[in-house]
């Protein structure tokens, strides 16, 4: 009788755990509608390879890369991030170190007002750059990478960093090559003058990460190991190499045609640096 109940019980809990949806809840960020359609393809992949019944879910509200990462932080109703990485991200959250565009968010295209164009066009060096002011969000792991370099950085909100440059108060916009055009699409009506510069890439090591609480160890282990799965399974790159956030984006950018200028990136934990090469581009 005794083992008839226990083998009920594991029963009963099995068949609990394949029947009943596990929400996970990934922040909403501003502007999530035109540059996150990928990062959520590849994460609803990764939980589908686990074998859970996990359901991915957004966030109620949308809100910045700061306040994503402290309601993470805290338990807040918030289950996973994915943002640029650095050592202070991963101090503070539980990274899956698998790079999310496999480092094309290294490859930094400018959003500009038109009529700056012409004057960017006579730049070729990092030394000329530096003359130009850059915007970037509260909070993004890049500032400390583009001040290391000498860049005048200033932060606000990212829909208030394009009224910036489109008012001639900021001069620079870097965003990744996969980001750009649909982000310019997605503001055209409100800020006509804003284009994206044809002249040159700034580019520097840098991966995104999914992020965790640093408790929910479970929840990491799976999403790596489902990218892990769909890396090895030939999935992984099947939806990198046919999803249109990225392909549009790298035949518009013609990257090969441009002034390429590069600069290290301090923030880099140990950890990521060694990262295997295979799931870098």
């Amino acid at each position: 009788m005794v083992r008839i109940t226990f083998c009920l019980i594991c029963f009963l809990l099995s068949w609990s755990s394949c029947t009943f949806a596990k929400d996970v809840i990934f922040a909403k960020r501003f502007g999530d509608d035109v540059r996150g359609s990928y990062p959520r393809a590849l994460l609803e992949l990764a939980l589908t390879k686990t074998g859970k019944n996990y359901v991915l879910r957004s966030s109620e509200n949308e809100m910045t890369q700061s306040r994503s990462m402290t309601q993470l932080e805290r338990g807040q109703g918030i289950d996973v991030v994915w943002i640029g990485t650095s050592k202070e991200a991963e101090q503070q959250l539980l990274p899956i170190r698998i790079p999310i565009y496999r480092g094309l968010l290294g490859y930094r295209l400018f959003i500009i007002n038109k009529n700056l164009a012409p004057r960017l066009a006579q730049v070729n060096t990092l030394s000329e750059l530096v003359n130009y002011t850059v915007g970037q969000g509260i909070g993004w792991s890049d500032i400390e990478i583009l001040e290391n370099a000498g860049l005048i950085v200033a932060s606000a909100p990212y829909d208030k960093i394009l009224k910036l440059i489109a008012n001639n108060r900021l001069h620079l916009f870097p965003r990744g090559v996969i980001e750009i055009y649909p982000e310019l699409e997605a503001s055209r009506a409100q800020y006509p003058d804003l284009v994206a510069d044809e002249h040159l890439v700034l580019t520097y090591r840098f991966a995104m990460f999914y992020f965790v609480n640093r408790n929910n160890r479970i929840l990491a282990d799976d999403i790596y190991a489902g990218l892990l799965e769909a890396y090895n399974d030939g999935s992984f790159m099947q939806l990198f190499n046919s999803h249109p956030e990225i392909q549009a984006s790298l035949t518009r950018a013609k990257l090969d045609q441009r002034i390429r200028i590069e600069i290290p990136n301090p923030t880099l934990s140990a950890q990521t640096q060694i990262i295997d090469s295979r799931f870098w581009e």
